[in-house]
């Protein structure tokens, strides 16, 4: 900047990156809804993986003690 910089163009430059702060956090800030979004979804599918897993293991175990 000139050493003759007016208050006003301060001003507007201090502006313009408060607005460049905003547009980034509010990037930010739909970026992590999505992960939010993904997130509860991997968790419900890990909860039925953990389910029917839990099924299939207590048929192995059983058909592990009819063939002893």
């Amino acid at each position: 900047m000139a050493k003759e910089t007016t208050t006003k163009q301060l001003y507007d430059l201090v502006n313009k990156k408060f607005e460049l702060v905003l547009t980034q956090l509010q990037s930010i800030q739909i970026d992590v809804r999505q992960l939010q979004k993904v997130q509860k979804e991997h968790s419900s599918r890990f909860d039925e993986i953990y389910e029917v897993l839990g099924a299939v293991s207590r048929v192995v175990d059983k058909d592990a003690m009819a063939i002893l």
